[in-house]
């Protein structure tokens, strides 16, 4: 089924998306921490 290999492409891009506003979360989080201490 086509419907299987574009849900598993979509799901590499999303999975790469999540990944990268991650970090970036997690480095502003530590960047505010750092500021307030």
């Amino acid at each position: 089924m086509k419907m299987s290999h574009l849900a598993n492409f979509l799901f590499i891009i999303v999975g790469g998306a999540v990944q990268e506003v991650g970090l970036k979360v997690r480095r502003g989080l530590r960047g505010r921490d750092d500021d307030r201490s």
